[in-house]
């Protein structure tokens, strides 16, 4: 698949290698970044300027060098960025836009076309930190429950977890 070919090949002599036989990754050269330069074309609507400055804080990079036709896996993406990336658009836009659509849309210019046409506010408000004024925390339902369910059956090893090591 065209996501496991690397953008660039860098032809060497002899591979660096660590004292125990291995390729030394650190002393490895850098690969020449002027093969990667493309044309950039500007973000042009305000949404695509937007979105360019998100795409730029989460990836990291110039917000000059993001291009309306810029994909956001080829600019460094992956599947872990694009949950952070709904995430900061829910923040900044206020609209709900799945990881599902940053697959199907990953240019510049189509996420911005589909955060437009999104009818799809979002609803979910921000989670407040809480300041504990005491040690002592609430517990869940699910800790309540476990503790009712011992004062009313008493010590049960249904949720012992089994396991045998030794010490020495």
């Amino acid at each position: 698949p065209d996501y496991m070919v690397p953008s660039t090949f860098e032809l060497i002599d002899m591979w660096p290698l660590t004292t125990n036989g291995k390729i030394d990754k650190k002393r490895l050269p850098e690969p020449d970044t002027a093969l990667l330069q493309y044309d950039i074309i500007a973000p042009e609507t305000e949404m695509e300027k937007s979105l360019a400055e998100v795409w730029s804080k989460l990836l990291n990079i110039g917000v000059d060098s993001v291009s309306i036709d810029s994909s956001f896996f080829d600019l460094g993406g992956h599947s872990l960025l694009s949950v952070r990336l709904v995430s900061d658009v829910r923040k900044h836009f206020k609209i709900e836009l799945s990881v599902q659509s940053v697959f199907e849309y990953p240019t510049l210019q189509a996420m911005a076309l589909v955060l437009e046409k999104s009818p799809n506010k979002s609803t979910r408000k921000d989670i407040k930190r809480v300041e504990r004024t005491t040690n002592t925390a609430t517990p869940s339902f699910s800790q309540q429950r476990l503790w009712f369910l011992n004062k009313l059956q008493g010590a049960t090893p249904e949720y012992n977890l089994p396991i045998a090591f030794t010490v020495k």
